[in-house]
């Protein structure tokens, strides 16, 4: 069986719930108190946006070590 990292789920997760695919109507009786956890759509976007906020950081170290070696072949 294969194992996907949290980070994949997710975001599998949130694309779900933003687009709505799959997803019956919740309708009749008892289907506003037993919907889903009103949470779910904020944790998986918090989910996405760390993961975002991992590939920036990626980014910016990458770039400030490209600066700093640029920096040092370009001094007398």
């Amino acid at each position: 069986m294969k194992h996907d990292p949290p980070e994949f789920k997710a975001d599998a997760v949130a694309l779900h719930q933003r687009t709505g695919y799959g997803q019956p109507e919740q309708t009749g009786p008892g289907a506003a108190e037993g919907g889903a956890d009103p949470a779910a759509p904020l944790e998986a976007e918090n989910a996405a946006l760390r993961k975002k906020a991992r590939g920036v950081e990626e980014e910016r170290e990458v770039l400030r070590k490209a600066a700093k070696r640029f920096v040092g072949e370009t001094r007398w």
